[in-house]
């Protein structure tokens, strides 16, 4: 099998920040991070998402999606200026083969002075809730002094909705912050862990304020020498709550501490060769025609897998899937139209995972089809679902419900034809390609 090929941002615009962000977002199907630079800019919108966690912010609102504190973000100062990018020498690529997106710039200050910058970073294939990241600064032509903030950053939101309220933050030793987070309305946790190990002769200090708990490292470099930071991030979530808060964000700790005894070439080893396998068993290759025609499928593999939540028959494929906040994070039935086949055919286990999601989630697509009844509507399942909006939609939108019922036409007629017919034909389809293997009686 050949590598597959990468996706190249040709060059640097904050008019297309957010583009980039989503085309060359990372992922596992667990969690989802958009493909954001360090630095900050105004236009740009972070993001990272757990597969099934939604939230309604409020009354009148829908359950959605949530937008994760950020971990990604880190402000760097050279002599006092901040690093911001303008039009310097850039590189910057998304490795399909291990999932890895790299980035390198040279950037030079208001005096001249010329600095590389290089980062990296990717979610881990191998372990779900594991994001790791790097950043070298090396002076090219003179000495100078770096400063380095990051950590965890809580004034995320969903376009200024809020849905999580700080539990908890704490600094552990040396090395370990970590954040615990409640959903608003009580019922979920999300506990996320930090450990930024750096190189060479630093000082390090920690500041908690407005949400945000961040280290601080200072170095004093020469001209050719390098600071490299490592940050490895460990995300835990919970609605369950079996276990007391504190035991359960130790736990988590733990996790992370066993994944900093390895470097980061040795984490991504692993989660490469856990890439390789899955390519080995689904990638098309294209021969001859034109280099696009290989990247486009490359690109469309990547993508169905990150976006897959293979691990749990409680969520399923959202409209944009963990790249952004589109849709709310909605799961429509496009997902068995044009998803569920490649899944059917390449592992059938996660089709049957995709199919009994709809199973679950059953009793409050029959709700919102009975008060659709009570309007003198047809008892038809509803357009999307997300956890939490078996009940009804908010009053403002309630009675405006855009069905899709051919290519191109939309009407708000609340009938969606042929959607019934589509899920049958999906679940169909599954039990018999299991019929021969005997797995159908399941």
């Amino acid at each position: 099998m050949t590598r597959p090929v990468t996706l190249s941002e040709p060059h640097f615009s904050q008019h297309t920040l957010n583009k980039y962000a989503s085309l060359m977002a990372q992922g596992n199907g667990y969690l989802g991070l958009r493909a954001s630079h360090e630095e900050d800019y105004t236009r740009q919108t972070r993001g990272m998402y757990l597969a099934g966690l939604y939230h309604r912010a409020g009354k009148g609102e829908i359950n959605e999606l949530v937008n994760l504190p950020d971990v990604v973000g880190m402000e760097i100062a050279i002599n006092g200026e901040v690093f911001s990018l303008s039009r310097e020498a850039w590189q910057r690529e998304l490795d399909f083969a291990s999932g890895e997106l790299r980035r390198s710039v040279v950037w030079r200050t208001s005096n001249g002075t010329g600095y590389t910058i290089a980062s990296r970073r990717f979610v881990s294939a191998d372990q779900l809730p594991l994001i790791v990241l790097e950043i070298t600064i090396t002076p090219l032509d003179a000495d100078a002094s770096v400063l380095i903030s990051t950590g965890i950053d809580a004034t995320q939101t969903n376009h200024g909705r809020q849905h999580l309220d700080e539990t908890q933050v704490r600094v552990f030793g040396q090395h370990l912050m970590q954040g615990i987070y409640t959903t608003q309305d009580g019922r979920s946790d999300v506990a996320i862990s930090c450990c930024c190990k750096v190189s060479g002769d630093v000082q390090q200090c920690y500041t908690a304020k407005e949400r945000r708990l961040l280290q601080h490292t200072s170095a004093q470099l020469h001209a050719g020498e390098t600071v490299t930071l490592q940050k490895l991030v460990w995300i835990d979530w919970r609605d369950d709550r079996q276990a007391v808060l504190d035991e359960w964000g130790s736990a988590s700790l733990r996790q992370l501490e066993m994944c900093a005894q390895q470097s980061y070439d040795q984490l991504l080893a692993v989660s490469t060769e856990n890439w390789r396998q899955w390519w080995q068993k689904r990638r098309i290759t294209v021969n001859g025609g034109e280099v696009h025609d290989q990247q486009a499928l490359d690109y469309a593999l990547y993508h169905l897998r990150i976006m897959t939540p293979a691990h749990d028959e409680r969520s399923s494929i959202a409209a944009k899937g963990l790249t952004g906040e589109g849709y709310k994070g909605h799961v429509f039935w496009d997902t068995e139209v044009f998803l569920l086949p490649f899944h059917l055919f390449s592992d059938p286990t996660v089709a049957r995972s995709l199919l009994r999601y709809r199973w679950h989630n059953l009793p409050g697509a029959q709700e919102k089809a009975r008060a659709a009844a009570k309007k003198r509507r047809r008892n038809l399942p509803p357009l999307t679902f997300a956890p939490g909006c078996g009940k009804k939609w908010p009053r403002r939108r309630r009675n405006i419900i855009w069905w899709p019922i051919s290519p191109g036409r939309l009407f708000n007629t609340g009938r969606p034809r042929g959607m019934k017919v589509s899920l049958r034909m999906k679940a169909w389809r599954y039990f018999w390609k299991l019929q021969s293997s005997g797995l159908a009686a399941r």
